[in-house]
């Protein structure tokens, strides 16, 4: 069979030919109307043993999806969250930090039965990745307690009826003072030797940054000023 393929179309006819040469596969992901299925054909022509199977885009970002869901499984790589980016091998990229609302209330979560702790820190994870929450522990504790910050009160109740309906989990929730947070960028001690007002706390967030948690606005002047050498960031980022 005698396929035309298109000048534009022939360095990735070249990309797929070479891909099938060294994996035996290939995959051909391009907008509607751009001559895949010429491609296809050629590549049949070529390859008359091969197999084509088509899906949708909805198909090829679920297929994405599951095997991104399957990779967190693994111990040995590190975990995907919201922010990054998935890209082919030797691609690098560099993005600013994406702004969050900081959150301005606060409770202690934990789960009534402890012998549900994974399906509590895997709702939680997961909650938390959608933004629907942010989630913090105390540093060096595990996760089997969190410290659950939103905007609005009124997402303490949906994380607390999402937990119960998809993961199972019944929750012990306890309101908490804070209604700040700030990034510490700069210690000038260990963070157990810090000087703290009252009602403030040391807290960690899941990608391990320390951060203070406290009331007032007045307690940014009072913490830097009782601990020299301590930087607050201005802002939440993820």
């Amino acid at each position: 069979m005698s396929i035309l393929v298109d000048d534009s179309n022939k360095t990735a006819c070249r990309a797929a030919e070479a891909r099938l040469q060294q994996k035996n596969c290939a995959a051909l992901v391009r907008p509607a109307g751009t001559g895949k299925g010429c491609i296809v054909w050629e590549l049949l022509d070529a390859h008359p043993e091969m197999r084509v199977l088509y899906v949708s885009s909805e198909q090829f970002t679920n297929e994405i999806i599951r095997a991104i869901e399957m990779e967190q499984l693994r111990t040995d790589i590190p975990k995907f969250s919201i922010g990054d980016t998935v890209t082919v091998p030797g691609k690098k990229f560099k993005f600013s930090g994406i702004p969050t609302f900081e959150p301005e209330h606060f409770m202690r979560v934990s789960p009534k039965d402890t012998m549900k702790r994974k399906q509590f820190i895997k709702g939680t994870e997961q909650i938390a990745q959608e933004g629907a929450i942010q989630i913090f522990k105390l540093p060096g504790a595990g996760l089997e307690e969190v410290i659950v910050g939103v905007v609005g009160t009124l997402q303490f109740d949906v994380f607390q009826y999402r937990m119960r309906s998809e993961y199972g989990v019944e929750l012990y929730m306890e309101g908490l003072p804070y209604e700040h947070l700030r990034v510490i960028t700069a210690c000038p001690c260990k963070p157990e030797d810090l000087v703290l007002c009252t009602g403030a706390a040391i807290l960690e967030d899941f990608r391990g940054r320390l951060l203070v948690a406290f009331g007032g606005e007045w307690s940014v002047g009072f913490l830097t000023k009782h601990n020299p050498g301590l930087e607050l960031a201005e802002s939440l980022s993820v």
